[in-house]
């Protein structure tokens, strides 16, 4: 095309080329907003650690701790899991579960919801700051992820990150269980399903015996039998809480080794009930039950036997 020929034919080529180029543009921009509107939605979801200190009645410094979820945007979301770490700014952080704020079906619009968590932190080495984390499925059936660095990214690797082994080299042991403590549910699950495979003897049924609550002590009996519940079985990393003082640990079929579980994650497994005591000696988690998860209410308090003597 000759540059000095302006006449009507050059004219509507370049009127076809700007209305072709407006049209990308203009799609460019939709995209944009879209994309947007999804963020936007996911944006509102938030968690946080508050780690302070306040003077006690008898003028002594008290420690709190708690996280806090809120969902500051207009639309609920689903299948909430918060996690909480500890690390340093820049650094890696160490999980330490969900601790005590239990996995939320549905958080709608406008919700903000807060959990103690100073008491199970209590044996628990913490290096650097208390953060956490939390992930969900928006009504688009999108997951989202708010990591501990604060940041919101789409959730695509979900199912791969949420079934890793803790053989990998890359992966510590307790960066996957959490620390080990009479604190964390799981690691006393973790202890248990480990004394449970050692040769019968004194000193397994004495471990075994200080792993469990008194109350369930006749259910158990000498133990024997209670490994081949567990054979074939792996174990979750995540707790759930359904109510204070009850916990629940996972043990999924057909796993051979711990798993991390970061997300609600449907599969057959044996459900160990734990009962935080602080009437004992270490203060913590005791193994109550195993089999089915036991309903919080049929949990007896202490030094109350159960109404059956079936803890399995």
């Amino acid at each position: 095309m000759d540059l000095t020929d302006w006449s009507a034919e050059t004219w509507g080529a370049i009127g076809s080329g700007a209305t072709a180029l407006a049209f990308l543009v203009s799609a460019w921009a939709l995209g944009l907003q879209v994309k947007d509107r999804r963020r936007t939605a996911a944006e509102g979801v938030t968690v946080w650690v508050d780690d302070r200190y306040q003077h006690g009645d008898a003028g002594e410094m008290v420690r709190l701790v708690s996280v806090t979820l809120k969902n500051a945007g207009t639309h609920p979301v689903f299948d909430v899991q918060v996690g909480v770490g500890y690390g340093h700014f820049g650094g890696n952080v160490t999980s330490i579960g969900p601790l005590a704020v239990p996995t939320k079906p549905v958080l709608p619009p406008g919700a903000e919801w807060a959990w103690p968590i100073q008491d199970l932190l209590r044996s628990v080495e913490i290096e650097g700051r208390l953060v956490a984390e939390v992930s969900f499925r928006d009504p688009a059936n999108r997951w989202w992820l708010r990591d501990f660095a604060g940041n919101v990214k789409r959730w695509r690797s979900r199912m791969r990150r949420s079934l890793k082994r803790i053989n990998d080299d890359e992966i510590s042991l307790d960066a996957v269980l959490g620390a080990m403590s009479w604190e964390n549910p799981v690691s006393v699950a973790a202890a248990f399903w480990t004394a449970l495979g050692e040769p019968p003897s004194p000193e397994r049924t004495a471990e075994l015996t200080a792993l469990c609550t008194p109350e369930s002590l006749p259910a158990w009996g000498d133990f024997d039998g209670i490994a081949e519940m567990l054979s074939g079985h792996g174990l979750a990393s995540f707790p759930a809480y359904p109510a204070p003082g009850v916990s629940y640990v996972k043990f999924p079929e057909n796993i051979d080794e711990a798993i991390v579980v970061s997300g609600p994650t449907l599969m057959a497994a044996k459900i160990m009930t734990l009962q935080y005591r602080d009437d004992l000696e270490p203060h913590g988690w005791r193994v109550f039950a195993l089999g089915t998860p036991i309903p919080p209410e049929s949990v007896p308090p202490p030094g109350v036997m159960p109404k059956t003597e079936e803890a399995l």
